[in-house]
C-alpha cells in the first residue's frame, strides 16, 4: 500500500501563540458588557480569532514560501488564498473584516446587535474550519508493507517496513524544496519559491484534504529520517525496515 505522511508544524515555531478559540472566548466575554468599549473589543477579538485560524491553515500549506506571496501579506491576500480551499461560510469573513477595518482606520463602530451576530458567525466558521486545520503533508505516496507509531510517557517510536519502490514526493522544509524520487532512485528537486501561491496550494490540496492512508510522524526530523531511509532502500544501500524514536523533554 502507499500512504501519505504528515507532520504538525507549529506556526512560526512559537509556543506562546494565542489560539483562535482563545480570541473568540475573549470576544464572547467582551460582548456581555454592551458598552462601546466592549463592542469594539469584541469586534477586534472576533477578527483576530478568524485570522489566527486562517494563518494556521495557510502556514500548513507553506504559502509563505511562494514566489508571489507578499513579504508582509495584507488581509486581502490571506482571504484570497483561503478561498481556494472553499471552506463553508468564508464569504462572511469579508464583512466582519471590513467592519473591524472601519473601526481601526475610520473609527466607526457598528451596533451591538451586529457584533453579536459577527461573534456567532465566527464561532460557526471556526467550527467548520477546524476540519481544514491539519498537519502539513511531508511524504506523498510512500509505499509500505507496514507502518506504526507507539507513544509512551517519555518517547514516541515511529517504524515502517518499505514495500516495492515507487515514485514519491518529499516536502523538505529544511531546504524549502520538493524532492521527487522515482522508483529507480533518480531525483528531481524544485524549490518552494518556484511555485506561485495558487500552485503551491493546488499541488498539496488533494493530499492535505484527504483522510485516506494518513500517518502523522511525531516530528519533522523523523519524517526526514524516514525519507532518507526510504531513499537508501531504493538505492540498495540499506534494508527495508525503518525505526526512529523521539524522546520528550
Amino acid at each position: 500500500m502507499s500512504i501519505n505522511v504528515y507532520v504538525w508544524r507549529k506556526l512560526g515555531g512559537n509556543k506562546s501563540l494565542i489560539s483562535p478559540n482563545e480570541f473568540l472566548k475573549w470576544a464572547k466575554q467582551d460582548i456581555r458588557g454592551g458598552n462601546p468599549k466592549n463592542i469594539a473589543n469584541a469586534l477586534s477579538n472576533t477578527k483576530r480569532a478568524i485570522h489566527a485560524r486562517i494563518d494556521e491553515i495557510l502556514y500548513a500549506l507553506r504559502i509563505q514560501y511562494a514566489s508571489d506571496w507578499p513579504r508582509s501579506p495584507q488581509t486581502f491576500d490571506k482571504l484570497k488564498a483561503i478561498k481556494q480551499l472553499k471552506i463553508p461560510g468564508t464569504s462572511n469573513i469579508d464583512l466582519i473584516t471590513n467592519r473591524r477595518n472601519d473601526l481601526e482606520h475610520s473609527y466607526l463602530l457598528t451596533s451591538l446587535k451586529q457584533v453579536r451576530a459577527d461573534v456567532e458567525t465566527a464561532d460557526m466558521w471556526l467550527d467548520k474550519s477546524k476540519s481544514y486545520l491539519r498537519p502539513s503533508v511531508v511524504l506523498i505516496g510512500l509505499p509500505v508493507a507496514s507502518i506504526g507509531c507507539s507513544v509512551s510517557a517519555k518517547k514516541s517510536t515511529f517504524s515502517a517496513k518499505f514495500a516495492k519502490p515507487d515514485k514519491i514526493e518529499f516536502y523538505w522544509d529544511a531546504k524549502r524544496e520538493i524532492v521527487t524520487l522515482s522508483k529507480s532512485g533518480t531525483t528531481n528537486r524544485k524549490n518552494y519559491s518556484d511555485y506561485s501561491w495558487k500552485n503551491l496550494i493546488s499541488i498539496q490540496k488533494k493530499a492535505y484534504l484527504s483522510n485516506d492512508n494518513k500517518q502523522v510522524a511525531p516530528s519533522i526530523s523523523i519524517a526526514t529520517t524516514l525519507y532518507k531511509a526510504y531513499e537508501g532502500w531504493v538505492l540498495g544501500k540499506r534494508g527495508p525496515s525503518f525505526s526512529a524514536t523521539k524522546k520528550f523533554s
